[in-house]
């Protein structure tokens, strides 16, 4: 009885150790899915290649296999996807045999039918009832030389949401690629034709099926009650409200079908564009689109298509639209397909791939190399083997998850973009670039994180349209601590875009002032200003002007760099970084090498002296040595400081706890 008794006892002991320990590995182990740490590649595919296909991927060092295989982009597949979807189950099969993943390409609402000029059939002379119009009724039909993609005799056509049997036929493709054991269904251009030349302000799409859904929803006539375009009618602004909810519906559904049949398929749309109007026009909205997908891959752009043009503004801005976007996609990953170079004049492939690469990573971002305006390659393999070997050396450090040390918020306002499109996203993107140029950690927060910001100044710029919840949030966050400063028309309007005859948030700030609080308000939006004159003097003076309400921040890393240096700090845990890309000297259409940085300066408070680290992109960890001094004020802590070696092009500090 007594050894049966000792028995029970070891084996709950057992239990409970076992017990502890997976609770002890749970806390411990916060490493987040393969997305966080994807290094993309694209590749054609067939029955013949895909094995080797597979095999330089994983030579190259890629995690996360990108095939092209559309199967709703092509017309006969559409019709008869057979030999594709085969080719679908065999690529997932080799790329687990090496434990790796593949996700695979298909249109969205774009379809092609091949050599048409020659066919009896093509969608368009079959389904002409399927296509999208524009308001004189013409049709989204377009041929070779549209865009790269299009050859020589092929319709392109793009296809109504609301087409019932193209939308039953897709959903049922969703499901049988789905079925096939691939990771992730990877849908581009699901979108309103707003892209090709003719098009960008065509508004469409108005088409009998689109027509009559709008008129359903809200008894408007889309070709009667307005003027595409005009913002002052209250029935276009739900003419741009059903275009988004529609395309955010749409992914619903494909979520929904691919779920259903296998939960552990990601669902990866493709958006372009991402932050500005443009958005708006096309109607796939990437800050909606992240509650029907898995991970999003933004092919975003700032100005060109290609990083080898871009001066030193526009990459500071790329930098600001890439951290906006990571705030879009919040706890999921955020893949960056974008290209660095394509044949410029007086630029190398090289610099440029080093470029665009540390930009995108040290923002957290995953890197996508391609050549030119393309998928699938790359401008240099040697050179991305290099690349992919840094990132995976140091994926931790760019990857895991971070948090803010002591930011000042920017809330970024999806509601007054899309009603006042690039006029505010002008504010939002010089205020951005002037807490960039300053060296202040900023966070970027939207409606559905506002509420979570814990530091204590929060910026809202010219954000005209502010909804009874948000203006709660704000009062709550005022109330708690929290700074404000507001710019341009901040709460001018309400959400039908109308002007209030009250401003809440300037009467519930002017009523309730608090030395523990404080409040500055900007109407002459320095961010705008400075977006659109570039007018350096205006960094420094913008300093001058909200230092009054910074003396909070001063607890975190101050930092000492040029104006066209980005540098973001941020909490991983045991250790804090600050990730550095430096865009001095970039002119565009010449050299993609930074003018090197040497006098980056970082001091800091704290009470015991820490291991410094710094990793220069692409190079090797370097332990930094510091200055230590007490502070004058309080004896308990040191003040440490420390000057890095130049940097090229970017790199990570690492300062151990």
């Amino acid at each position: 009885m007594a050894c049966m008794s000792n028995k029970l006892i070891c084996k709950s002991i057992i239990l409970i150790l076992i017990l502890f320990s997976e609770i002890s590995f749970s806390q411990t182990n916060n490493k987040q899915d393969w997305t966080h740490y994807a290094r993309l590649s694209g590749h054609g595919i067939g029955p013949k290649n895909i094995t080797s296909t597979v095999e330089k991927a994983q030579e190259q060092g890629t995690l996360g296999i990108e095939f092209d295989n559309d199967i709703t982009g092509r017309y006969d597949s559409f019709l008869d996807p057979g030999q594709k979807l085969n080719d679908i189950k065999k690529a997932a099969e080799a790329a687990h045999k090496i434990g790796n993943y593949a996700f695979i390409y298909m249109a969205g609402t774009e379809c092609i039918t091949g050599n048409a000029d020659r066919s009896a059939h093509s969608i368009f002379k079959d389904h002409p009832d399927w296509v999208q119009r524009n308001i004189d009724g013409k049709p989204a039909v377009f041929s070779g030389g549209v865009a790269f993609w299009v050859s020589k005799g092929d319709e392109d056509v793009w296809i109504s949401p609301y087409a019932k049997e193209w939308r039953k036929r897709y959903m049922e493709i969703v499901r049988q690629i789905a079925a096939t054991g691939i990771d992730g269904i990877y849908i581009d251009v699901a979108y309103w034709m707003c892209s090709f030349e003719g098009w960008e302000n065509s508004w469409a799409s108005y088409d009998d099926y689109t027509v009559a859904a709008f008129k359903e929803k809200t008894g408007v006539d889309a070709r009667k009650d307005f003027t595409p375009g005009d913002f002052n009618n209250p029935n276009f602004l739900k003419w741009v409200d059903f275009r988004i909810q529609t395309m955010t519906d749409f992914f619903k559904e494909v979520y929904e079908n691919v779920k259903s049949v296998n939960p552990n398929c990601l669902v990866i749309p493709e958006i372009s564009p991402s932050v500005d109007g443009d958005a708006v026009k096309c109607g796939a909205d990437s800050y909606e689109l992240q509650k029907y997908s898995d991970v999003i891959t933004h092919e975003f752009f700032i100005n060109t298509n290609t990083g080898a043009k871009r001066n030193t503004f526009d990459w500071l801005t790329y930098v600001s639209g890439v951290n906006t976007l990571r705030a879009y996609d919040e706890s999921h990953a955020t893949w960056l397909l974008s290209y660095s170079w394509d044949h410029e004049k007086n630029t190398n492939p090289e610099d440029a791939m080093k470029l665009l690469s540390c930009a995108q990573v040290m923002a957290g971002g995953n890197f996508w190399d391609a050549p030119g305006h393309s998928m699938a390659g790359s401008n240099d393999y040697s050179l991305r083997k290099e690349i992919f070997g840094w990132i995976k050396g140091n994926e931790n450090l760019l990857y895991q998850q971070k948090k803010s040390i002591n930011p000042v918020g920017v809330y970024f306002s999806p509601s007054t973009r899309n009603y006042f499109m690039d006029d505010y996203v002008k504010s939002y993107y010089g205020i951005l670039h002037l807490l960039l140029n300053n060296h202040l950690e900023y966070q970027i927060l939207t409606p559905r994180t506002l509420k979570d910001f814990s530091g204590s100044v929060l910026i809202l710029p010219d954000t005209k349209i502010i909804s009874e919840n948000e203006t709660d949030i704000v009062k709550q966050l005022y109330k708690r601590g929290v700074s404000l400063i507001l710019t341009g028309e901040t709460g001018y309007y309400d959400s039908d875009r109308k002007t209030k005859k009250e401003n809440d948030i300037l009467n519930f700030l002017g009523d309730n002032k608090n030395e523990n609080r404080k409040y500055l308000y900007l109407p002459e939006c320095p961010g705008k200003k400075y977006f659109d004159t570039h007018d350096t003097s205006l960094i420094t003076g913008f300093y001058k002007q909200i230092s009054k309400i910074l003396p909070n921040l001063n607890t975190g890393y101050k930092i000492t760099a040029s104006f066209n240096v980005s540098t973001q700090p941020a909490d991983l845990g045991d250790k804090d970084c600050i990730y550095i890309t430096n865009l001095k000297g970039l002119k565009g259409f010449s050299s993609c090498i930074p003018v090197a940085e040497d006098r980056i300066k970082v001091e800091f408070e704290a009470p015991n002296v820490h291991d410094i680290y710094f990793i220069p992109y692409l190079g090797k960890k370097q332990k930094i040595t510091a200055q230590i001094k007490s502070d004058a004020m309080d004896k308990s802590k040191n003040i440490i400081s420390f000057t890095l070696p130049p940097v090229q092009f970017g790199g990570i500090v690492v300062v151990d706890k």
